[in-house]
């Protein structure tokens, strides 16, 4: 089996996310031993703040990502500190559209991942999708490709797996 092929994915679709709220994803890792996360943000004008905060949460009962508890290896902010080690990218950067790639080894981690992007100055489009791998059995149709994000229950992951 090829590890691109035993995975499955959540998808959070872009929305517009402005300075008092949050775009958020939280998922069960259950049988997967490895998530990529990619955060995803939209064109938007790069004089002010684009993205202020990254938080990838975690929790063994939770399934909220605002109510889990910060890895703080995962923190990015626009200003970091010991609770937050990695700092934003650039606006210059984020504002012409951008993806930020997080690798989590989930054998380390809880069951239940979240991820909570809080925008800055600037409201923005921003979307998150995670790829689960590494899964002990095949994933073979897009029903087993699809992982329920818990913050968005009427998001579809995956919609349709071709084999060819």
């Amino acid at each position: 089996m090829k590890h691109i092929d035993d995975g499955a994915i959540v998808f959070t679709p872009a929305a517009s996310a402005a300075t008092s709220a949050s775009q958020t994803q939280a998922f069960d890792t259950l049988g997967f031993d490895q998530a990529n996360i990619y955060v995803m943000v939209g064109t938007v004008s790069t004089s002010g703040e684009t993205l202020r905060t990254i938080a990838i949460s975690e929790s063994d009962t939770v399934t909220s990502a605002s109510s889990m508890t910060d890895i703080v290896a995962f923190a990015v902010g626009t200003t970091t500190s010991a609770t937050v080690p990695n700092s934003m990218p650039a606006v210059t950067a984020l504002g012409v559209g951008a993806v930020m790639e997080f690798q989590v080894d989930l054998k380390a981690r809880k069951r239940y991942l979240g991820i909570e992007v809080t925008p800055g100055a600037t409201t923005a489009n921003v979307s998150i999708l995670s790829v689960l791998s590494r899964a002990g059995t095949s994933k073979d149709t897009a029903a087993l490709k699809s992982v329920g994000n818990q913050n968005l229950t009427t998001s579809t992951s995956c919609a349709l797996l071709v084999n060819g």
